[in-house]
């Protein structure tokens, strides 16, 4: 459903044109026995008074696309209705006058005619041109395990498009990634500040990352990511959220296969480090934990310090340290740029989970992944 723009004409396709003056109707009908898709294009007028009018002969059980452009008005609002009695069939469809642009789909259910009035989405400014196309279509992408629509990713960042037809629709997306490597995807709506909800999930249902559209927007977190173990599948369900609701609406995903973890996630992963020790320590997505395996002397004091971030504080990697029997924890360590000091109760393995953290202070955009991280014994 992912389609370059072409240039509109101002014949119709596959239906004859009849012009009815300022309150404009134009009548197609199909010509069987074609069962090509239908596509209709053309050009109307809304007066200062009166709607631009369209009428359509459809067939049954279809799923069409309306598009919009708005030419010398502000945006495009849509009412379908009833061929017959000219009731209206659902509430109307509005472009706003920020996305200019309207595109909306409908099941038609029965074959017949429909009519579609066009108005300006802008009170202010009722009248002008609009160029529309109406198409049969098929959803780009199901919700079931046998509906998910394959997607190529690399270790570059690409992006593809896809819809939103309605306010029940889910697209499911799937997505080959080597073992032990990360996706990452975050997905945008048509403007800064509405994005559709997004989380991964593995192909029977398990979902590996909370649905976060909204922190996702609101923290600078651009990925949503998660790693696979043993090379499996993983899907991408994309569904309405917030101001999506009611609406057909285009959204943008963007994905990359960023590679092996640098570090483990768990302690049975965990990389071991001699103190003393400065490492490079990359979170690849937002919930990345990355473990270290530290022998430590009782009663000594070590300093556990962020020496850099890619960008500057407010943030660091905060540590969490665990004993081997995992019976004791220091949890959330504050190991900024001032360190931390932990002093080891007993003489023994140590795990330490490290974590991206944020003291809450005034940050740019971009979060940074990568960081700089030393553990040094400074007992007196």
């Amino acid at each position: 459903m992912n389609r370059d723009w072409k240039s509109f004409k101002r014949v119709a396709l596959m239906g004859g044109v009849l012009a009815l003056g300022a309150c404009s109707s134009k009548q197609y009908s199909d010509a069987p026995p074609t069962e090509d898709p239908q596509v209709f294009q053309g050009e109307g007028t809304v007066s200062q008074t009166e709607p631009g009018q369209l009428r359509f002969t459809l067939r049954a059980d279809r799923l069409y696309r309306f598009d919009c452009t708005p030419v010398g008005m502000l945006g495009c609002k849509a009412q379908l209705r009833d061929g017959v009695t000219l009731e209206p069939i659902g509430a109307p469809w509005s472009s706003g006058t920020q996305v200019q642009h309207l595109t909306f789909f409908w099941k038609q259910a029965t074959a017949g005619d429909v009519v579609l009035d066009i108005e300006s989405a802008s009170e202010q400014q009722p009248g002008g041109v609009f160029t529309y196309e109406l198409r049969e279509t098929q959803d780009d992408a199901g919700d079931a395990l046998d509906q998910a629509v394959l997607q190529p990713v690399t270790d570059q960042q690409t992006s593809f498009n896809g819809f939103l037809e309605q306010a029940e629709d889910v697209d499911r997306w799937r997505f080959g990634v080597p073992a032990n490597h990360t996706l990452a995807v975050g997905c945008t709506g048509p403007t800064n500040s509405v994005a559709p909800a997004f989380e991964l999930i593995r192909p029977e249902g398990t979902s590996l990352t909370a649905d976060r559209a909204a922190w996702f927007q609101s923290l600078g977190i651009r990925f949503l990511a998660a790693k696979t173990t043993g090379g499996d599948a993983i899907d991408l369900r994309v569904r309405v959220s917030g101001v999506y609701e009611a609406n057909s609406v285009p959204y943008t995903c963007t994905v990359q296969d960023v590679g092996v973890d640098d570090f483990g996630d768990t302690p049975s992963e965990a990389t071991v480090a001699t103190v003393p020790a400065q490492l490079s320590v990359h979170f690849n997505y937002s919930s990345d934990v990355d473990v270290l395996a530290v022998d430590l002397m009782e009663g000594h004091a070590y300093q556990l310090l962020t020496v850099s971030a890619q960008g500057t504080p407010p943030f660091y990697i905060g540590t969490t340290v665990v004993n081997a029997q995992d019976t004791q924890r220091w949890p959330k360590l504050v190991s900024d740029d001032k360190g931390a000091t932990f002093t080891a109760p007993t003489t023994g393995r140590y795990f330490l989970a490290l974590e991206r953290a944020w003291d809450g202070g005034i940050w740019k955009w971009e979060v940074p992944k990568t960081f700089t991280y030393k553990i040094t014994d400074v007992t007196p």
